[in-house]
């Protein structure tokens, strides 16, 4: 978990085998603003995450998925 650029939440998190972020509302932890699916870590973990000054999202771990992408996002409000 760390604070996001603009203040809110970010939990990467696995889910399903896939590797997930979830963008929470740091005033309502309810309130899922974004999803990223970062794909299938075909057994690999994920171990920390980061967040830099011009708000670039950094996830480190390992992927045994050689076809591992960036992800997409699945769900963003504004």
């Amino acid at each position: 978990m760390t604070v996001a650029g603009d203040g809110n939440i970010l939990v990467a998190a696995q889910e399903s085998g896939r590797a997930v972020i979830r963008k929470l509302d740091a005033a309502d932890l309810g309130n899922e603003l974004a999803s990223y699916d970062l794909g299938d870590l075909a057994g690999g973990v994920i171990s920390d995450m980061a967040v830099d000054a011009s708000g670039a999202i950094y996830v480190a771990g390992l992927s045994y998925n050689p076809a591992l992408s960036g992800g997409a996002t699945v769900s963003a409000h504004s």
